[in-house]
Order: C-alpha cells, then structure tokens, then sequence
C-alpha cells in the first residue's frame, strides 16, 4: 500500500469521527473526543477485553452521548462507568488477585518473621540460663567437697542432658527456618513452585556459574494454553486448580533433573536448566508436555465432581550463548515460547541463534 493509499485511509477515518462528534452535537470539547476516540478505536486493539465486552463498552458510552448532555458531571460520570468496566474486566481481576496474594504472602512473612526473631530472642535467654545453670551446679559440686570423680560425674550427666536440650532445639530452629524459606521463596498459590524473586536470584547466580565453570545452562518458559477460555467457561477456581496441577507437574519433572521451577507470572512457569543443553532441555520440555496433554483434571461443584478437564501447554526453550546474561536468556525462552503459541499451541519450540 502506497503511502497516498495510507492516507485517504486516515482522512476518511478522521471525516468518519468528525461525523460522528456533528451527530451528537460534541462539537469540538477535547473532554469527549477523547472518550469518543477511546470507545471506537483503543478499545478496539485491547486483547483484554472479548467481541462482547467491547460491543459493550460502546452500547454504554454511545447511550451517554445520546443524551446530549456535554457537562463537566456527565463527563465524570462516564469516566467513573469506564473505570468500573475496566476494573470488572476478567483479566484486569487476574491481576488484583495476584496482588492480593502478594500482599497476603508478604503479610504472613512478616508476621513468621517477627516469630522467628521473637523466638530466637527467648532461645538465647533459655540458653543463657542454662549456661548459668550449669555453672552454679559445677560450683556447688566443688566446693561440696565431694570425690573428684563424683563431681566429674555429674558434670558430665547435667553435659549430656545440655547437649540434648540443644540437639532438640537445633532441630527445631531448622524446621522454623525452612517454614520461613517457604514462605519468602515460594509461590503463594502454586506452593510447588519458587516465586519471581528466587527466580530472578537464583537464574543470575546460574548464569555466573556457567560463566566460571562452563557447564549447560537452558530454561523452559512454560504457558497454559488458551488459560482465559478456562477461567471464562469454568470459573477462577478452575483456572487456579490447573495452575495447582501443572505446578505439581512441572516439580515433579524438574527434580528428575535438578531444575529450579517458579512461577514467572500470571499462567507462566519458569524452569532453570543447569548442565542441560537445548537438545535435552528441549526432551524434557516434551516429556513434561506430554504429561500435561495427559492430565485429567476434576470439575467441582458444591464439593461434588460433575465432569473433567484437559488442558495443554506451549513451551519454549532456550540455551545461553556466550556474551548472554540472565536477561538475554529470559528473552530467548520467551521468544521461543512465542513461536510455540504461532505453531499451533500444545508444541515445544527451541530458540535457534543469538539475540
């Protein structure tokens, strides 16, 4: 199309909106234009909103403006109603919820975090008290004149109780201090997986391994297919027990080789590769999809199961290439990932050249 072609293009486009703001009488008021062009061409390319939420969107503002009331009120009014339709929108939701299980997750690390500290203060005061106990013991025993192996003896009987005091607390402090990696490290909602945080430290700390040793490093970029058709026929808790499924899924293939798997975002794992290449990067990625392509997983109503489900996966895979950072790869897995979705979904496509 020629660049003339481009432009009788435009001009009937803007003649198009100049009838259209004559017709209801807007006139030249920038307030309504912008509405006006919002509803008939933004709102048009938004991949958030479906055929009938933007059919919708229109119905509601074309009904204010038949109204021929251009005041500064019913200007507000509309752009109160559009807020609302946005902040209603399915995909708008997805991200409220995943930031109130953020907040929800942060909440319950600072308050397993003051625990945690408050507990270690009471222990260093318990162990401080033994400690002295044990001294006042060892004091009483000698100066009550009794045989040197008697005080030993028992020096060496209020030792070993000391000694299982602190094996038991130790034991105990180490499980308090894996609850507490959970929660700063893991995923929220899908506990199988680490979050974005251990990701990102986790894949920089890889990719300076791999420098210095040279070892294979890959990552998969795994996305459910088709996710917002799940959640918009079968309803969010749907949607979040698929996501449960393929993080079960996908731990339970990257410990067959030591991957580090974490939720990317929204449907999308990561999986960190150390000392695989793409080849067999990309054999486990098809395993996986395999798996997933497999899984039946139940719909419930009311606690009772009235059907199933199958979902699939599009994967893409990438291998560093020399020069990459943890950036550079992230890109290319993406990418690949991308390519997987235009072949056709339910596909595991590897990311071939540089950047």
């Amino acid at each position: 199309m020629d660049k003339n072609s481009g432009r009788s293009m435009d001009d009937s486009n803007l003649r198009q909106v100049c009838t259209l703001l004559d017709k209801f009488g807007i006139g030249e008021d920038l307030e309504w234009l912008s509405v006006v062009l919002f509803v008939r061409n933004l709102v048009r390319h938004l991949s958030v909103f479906d055929g009938e939420q933007k059919a919708a969107i229109q119905r509601l503002v074309f009904k204010e403006l038949a109204a021929r009331d251009f005041s500064p009120a019913r200007f507000d009014r509309v752009v109160r109603e559009l807020d609302a339709f946005v902040m209603q929108n399915s995909g708008t939701r997805e991200v409220e919820e995943q930031l109130r299980l953020e907040r929800t997750s942060a909440a319950a690390l600072v308050e397993e975090l003051k625990a945690f500290l408050e507990g270690l203060r009471r222990a260093n005061k318990s162990n401080q008290d033994r400690v002295e106990r044990l001294g006042r013991h060892t004091v009483q025993a000698v100066e009550s004149g009794q045989p040197k192996e008697a005080i030993v003896s028992g020096i060496r009987t209020m030792l070993a109780g000391l000694l299982t005091e602190l094996r038991e607390e130790a034991r105990e402090w180490e499980e308090r201090a894996k609850s507490l990696e959970r929660t700063a490290m893991f995923d929220p909602l899908l506990t199988e997986l680490y979050n974005r945080r251990a990701l990102d430290a986790f894949l920089n700390e890889a990719v300076r391994r791999h420098i210095e040793h040279g070892r294979p490093l890959s990552l998969m970029m795994i996305d459910v297919d088709h996710f917002k058709r799940v959640n918009d026929t079968h309803g969010h808790q749907t949607g979040d027990e698929v996501l449960r499924v393929l993080s079960k899924l996908v731990a339970a293939h990257s410990v067959q080789f030591e991957g580090f798997a974490a939720r990317y975002g929204g449907e999308e794992v990561a999986v960190i590769c150390e000392g695989l290449g793409l080849e067999e990067a990309g054999l486990r990625a098809e395993a996986l999809r395999h798996d997933v392509e497999k899984y039946e997983v139940a719909l419930r109503k009311e606690g009772a199961v009235t059907g199933s489900l199958h979902f699939t996966v599009s994967v893409g895979v990438a291998e560093i290439q020399p020069d990459w950072q943890a950036a550079e790869l992230l890109g290319a897995a993406d990418r690949a990932l991308y390519r997987a979705k235009n072949a056709g979904r339910n596909v595991v496509a590897r990311h071939s050249g540089n950047v």
